[in-house]
């Protein structure tokens, strides 16, 4: 990291019993040009408030000796005291590290997305909660769930549990839409079989063409931006590649806001209610009832009931489609439009493609002087381009020679060390509930940090001489035995 002199830094918090632990990790460009995330370590947080975690992010660099370094930018979470802009950790980060741009966490833009989304519409919000009532029913009840189990057998179905809704645990909305529909003929067969009121609740609301609408509708629309939530949870990730990603996501949705795509969904949803005998509602919509002289703070009544595609398509699918569109558009800010499109200059397949006018602002952020004869790399590029696959800022900076384009293989490098998500930090989660188990709990601090780096790096230990940590351990201080073996 020493040898790149340029990073990020990316920190996240969790609880662990009664502390709040924060998770630091770092972004570089190797020596041999590849992009690594590290784990610094874990840290206890006395107090929950933008100064104690910024100044717990700086003694760890510190201690890491790495204050000295240039610190390109910080990624977090969306949460206030992490990205307010004027108290928050990212604000008072930068009054020590001027030129480290904030970047919200990507994996967690999009799960804001999908939140948003799937609460805005009041359908919408209907169906989710539908949803999270179904999980309920069958995994608080052993008798229900039982039941559930020997029905999906007797079937012949798959044997799967269905998914709890959560706005913290990422895709859940479509792993919970996908156990539905898997599994939809042993739900409703089992609802069927109990006789409670709110089996028979549940059972009417499941009933209804709009709900299986609406599973189908969202089946195809968050399946879209599944493989974008795994593609930012990945390591190594570039934030040009990220960019290009969330828009072929967009242009994706955007195409889907046809007749035809409406028409396609409405005709599979009316192919599984035929199969469980749903009827669509005949006749003309209810009317509503003017309420004169009355102030309403909410909806009274049922909702109408829809009787056509068409009102299928305006009613549902068009509102909620062009919420996620708007959802997409207005979040993904990334590092600044500027130092966007400075990054999108480095990315090969970008039309401004090493744009001096796009590359001066990125360049001017970071006190590097462009030097106008090394802009030739663009044509450079452009011959490389035609013999090899060149797709991506990554293998760009491979072919960048350090000594004719000295200025532009750092900007290159910065480009490359601007995180896209704090992922890394959320994986180092994983690895504290596996060391901090019941067994461990009267473990210190300062033990459970190097237990979970030397857990998360453990590739860096096949570099360490084992006899050298013995006759290290043997050394620390006089032992009932020695373990020093005579020479």
């Amino acid at each position: 990291m020493k040898e790149a002199k340029v990073y990020s830094v990316m920190a996240d918090e969790a609880r662990d019993g009664h502390t709040e632990q924060l998770a630091v990790c770092v972004c570089f460009v190797s020596c041999k040009g590849h992009v690594k995330e590290c784990f610094l370590g874990l840290q206890k947080l006395e107090r929950f408030d933008a100064q104690c975690i910024t100044d717990t992010i700086e003694e760890l660099l510190q201690y890491h000796t790495l204050s000295d370094l240039l610190c390109v930018a910080q990624s977090y979470d969306e949460a206030s005291v992490m990205s307010g802009p004027v108290g928050g950790v990212q604000a008072r980060f930068r009054q020590r590290h001027p030129e480290a741009v904030y970047v919200h966490c990507y994996a967690h833009e999009l799960n804001l997305v999908l939140c948003h989304t799937c609460k805005a519409i009041p359908a919408a919000s209907d169906f989710f909660g539908l949803l999270e009532n179904v999980y309920t029913f069958f995994n608080t009840s052993l008798v229900n769930h039982t039941k559930f189990k020997e029905l999906q057998k007797d079937l012949g179905l798959f044997a799967s549990e269905l998914v709890q809704l959560s706005n913290k645990r990422w895709a859940c909305q479509v792993n919970s839409i996908k156990a539905l529909l898997n599994n939809i003929s042993a739900v409703l067969a089992t609802l069927e079989a109990t006789n409670t009121p709110i089996a028979k609740g549940i059972l009417s609301k499941l009933s209804k063409p709009k709900t299986v609408y609406m599973l189908i509708m969202f089946s195809q629309l968050l399946g879209i931006t599944e493989g974008l939530h795994r593609y930012l949870q990945g390591e190594r990730l570039a934030m040009g590649k990220a960019v290009e990603s969330k828009m072929s996501v967009v242009d994706t949705l955007s195409k889907l806001r046809t007749e035809a795509a409406a028409e396609e969904i409405f005709e599979k949803a009316m192919d599984i209610c035929g199969s469980y005998n749903i009827q669509i509602p005949q006749g003309a919509r209810h009317k509503q009832k003017r309420l004169e002289g009355f102030v309403l703070e909410s909806r009274c009544g049922a909702t109408p009931d829809l009787t056509s595609s068409a009102e299928f398509r305006y009613e549902i699918f068009f509102p909620c489609l062009d919420r996620m569109l708007q959802e997409l558009a207005d979040r993904f800010s990334g590092a600044g439009q500027k130092i966007m499109e400075g990054i999108q200059a480095c990315n090969p397949s970008s039309p401004t493609l090493l744009s001096e006018d796009a590359l001066k602002p990125i360049a001017a952020h970071y006190h590097v002087t462009i030097k106008p004869e090394e802009l030739v790399a663009k044509n450079f590029m452009k011959r490389k381009m035609e013999k090899e696959d060149i797709c991506n800022i990554t293998t760009a900076f491979h072919l960048l020679d350090e000594d004719m384009f000295p200025t532009l293989k750092v900007i290159f490098r910065i480009a490359l060390t601007i995180p896209v998500s704090s992922c890394s930090c959320e994986r180092s989660f994983s690895a504290l509930r596996r060391l901090h188990m019941w067994l461990r709990r009267t473990m210190g601090q300062e033990r459970l940090n190097d237990l979970a780096i030397l857990s998360i790096e453990k590739e860096y230990l096949d570099n360490v001489d084992p006899e050298n940590v013995i006759d290290r351990f043997a050394k620390l201080k006089p032992r009932r035995y020695n373990l020093m073996l005579p020479q």
